[in-house]
């Protein structure tokens, strides 16, 4: 309906053309919302299941029973072989002393030799 066809209607007219809509407006409101359906409820049993079951844990690091693991050395630290010097033969005071001495480096006994000097 137009502007012009409106102003021509009377008052009474318009009330109940406006009722007719309110109507039907409420009969399409009505069709258009599904009715609820019920589920049927779990038991307490199975909720606290299912809810148990979908808990995620905190970080290990967050726990409140957590401790530390250290790393792994990547190299471990093995004491160095010990270098022996024995006296072979005794001489004179002042004189000469002859000594022994087990090289445990064999591939480089030069560094050994070096860092014994002050002993020898």
């Amino acid at each position: 309906m137009d502007k012009r066809t409106l102003s021509q209607l009377s008052k009474a007219e318009l009330i109940q053309m406006l009722l007719k809509q309110n109507i039907e407006m409420k009969k399409l409101l009505l069709k258009q919302k599904p009715e609820p359906t019920s589920n049927p409820r779990k038991s307490v049993k199975q909720m606290v299941q299912d809810y148990e079951e979908n808990i995620i844990l905190p970080p290990p690091e967050f726990r409140d029973d957590y401790k530390p693991i250290p790393k792994p050395r990547t190299k471990k630290l093995v004491p160095l072989p010990r270098t022996k010097i024995e006296q072979v033969a005794k001489a004179m005071k002042g004189y000469t002393k002859s000594f022994e001495i087990g090289i445990k480096n064999n591939k480089d006994p030069l560094a050994q030799l070096q860092s014994t000097r002050k002993a020898i």
